[in-house]
């Protein structure tokens, strides 16, 4: 089954989470996620980065890298 909702950075709880608008749940490394990037969704990994302003990765298929920002919304899948 897949769940839809939006990937985010809760202050907060200082963590990214998917959220489902009634549901929230914290994203941990190595977790896979869909993110809609320009068009389509991209199925991947989330890496964590502390040291950085962005705090995490998305890597995807054929590793490629995408940069979630704070402040930022990204539509998400994931699946049960």
């Amino acid at each position: 089954m897949m769940r839809e909702g939006v990937l985010r950075y809760d202050a907060d709880l200082d963590r990214w989470c998917y959220d489902e608008g009634d549901a929230r749940e914290s994203l941990y490394c190595g977790e896979v996620i869909a993110v809609r990037i320009t068009d389509h969704f991209l199925w991947g990994r989330v890496e964590m980065d502390r040291r950085r302003d962005w705090y995490c990765i998305f890597r995807g298929k054929n590793e490629t890298v995408v940069t979630l920002r704070k402040g930022n919304w990204y539509p998400a899948r994931m699946k049960d």
